[in-house]
Formats: C-alpha cells, sequence, structure tokens
C-alpha cells in the first residue's frame, strides 16, 4: 500500500510539471505552413521565420497552431512533439538548462518539402536575448520609408527595376 501512496504523490508532481497552462515567463506562438515556421514573439511584437531564440533557465510558453495542414513542433532536446492543428490552438512549454543551438524539424508529414521544414531554437543568457530584443525593436524603427516613385518614369520601367 505505501508503495502505491509513494507513486501517486509522484504521479501527481509530474502532471504538475508538465501542466502546459502553468505560469511562464515568456511566450511564443509558433505557426506552421507549407513549408516553413513563422514564430512571433507577441509581447515584443517580433516575427522570425524557422528561428527562435530564448534565454537560458526560463520557463517559455509555446502556443503552437498552423495555417493550411497539419505540422508537428518537435525540437528533441527541448521536449516532446506537439501537433499544429488548423484552427486550433496547442499550448506547450520547455525550459533549456543550457546555452547553445537546439535543432528540430516539423515531424509530420506535411507535403512534398516536408524535410525543408527546419527550426534552429538559440538559447542564451538573458542579458544576451534582452539586447537581441532590443535589437529587433531598434530595427524596426530605423527603417527608411519607401522612396517615392520619380515623376515621368513609365509604368513599364518600373516593374522592370
Amino acid at each position: 500500500m505505501g508503495i502505491l501512496v509513494v507513486l501517486l504523490v509522484l504521479t501527481f508532481q509530474s502532471l504538475r510539471d508538465i501542466d502546459p497552462n502553468r505560469p511562464t515567463d515568456l511566450t511564443i506562438r509558433v505557426i506552421g505552413q507549407q513549408w516553413l515556421w513563422t514564430v512571433e514573439y507577441p509581447e515584443q511584437d517580433i516575427q522570425l521565420t524557422a528561428q527562435m531564440y530564448v534565454p537560458v533557465n526560463t520557463d517559455v510558453r509555446i502556443e503552437i497552431t498552423s495555417e493550411d495542414v497539419l505540422h508537428s513542433f518537435w525540437v528533441p532536446q527541448l521536449g516532446g512533439k506537439k501537433d499544429a492543428v488548423p484552427g486550433y490552438l496547442q499550448v506547450t512549454w520547455f525550459r533549456a538548462d543550457r546555452t547553445g543551438n537546439f535543432y528540430g524539424q516539423c515531424a509530420e508529414f506535411c507535403g512534398v518539402a516536408h524535410s525543408n521544414m527546419p527550426i534552429v531554437v538559440k538559447v542564451m543568457e538573458q542579458e544576451d536575448f534582452d539586447l537581441w530584443v532590443n535589437s529587433q525593436s531598434s530595427q524596426e524603427t530605423q527603417v527608411a520609408p519607401p522612396e517615392t516613385e520619380p515623376q515621368g518614369e513609365s509604368e513599364a520601367q518600373a516593374v522592370s527595376d
């Protein structure tokens, strides 16, 4: 009977540890589409393709969905697979305990270019992550407005340029 009680306690502790709705420090949305991953940082207003930056020793909430067909987000060293289903939001989380690059792949056959759908998670120190976020924000504010077309230039010339 004592063994069952110990197993019950350990089971409930494990379930609490894997709860996708646990409080986290950073939220990232991952969107699968044929044939790439779009990574969005909603709180920082940053969008990337096929790469993710996270600070080490931080609980990261991952919200996963798809725009077209079934995909499966999988970075083996950071946790299990989670399906990306069109019109449905899946939630998981991870905590990287060391810096470095961690490589993943769509793990659900999603069409002819399925093998061209990798993702890399770059785990860095918190200070480096903060600098990266600031550099992304400053790049958006430094974008120059598009140049206006000179008067008299024909539409055909503008298209060929």
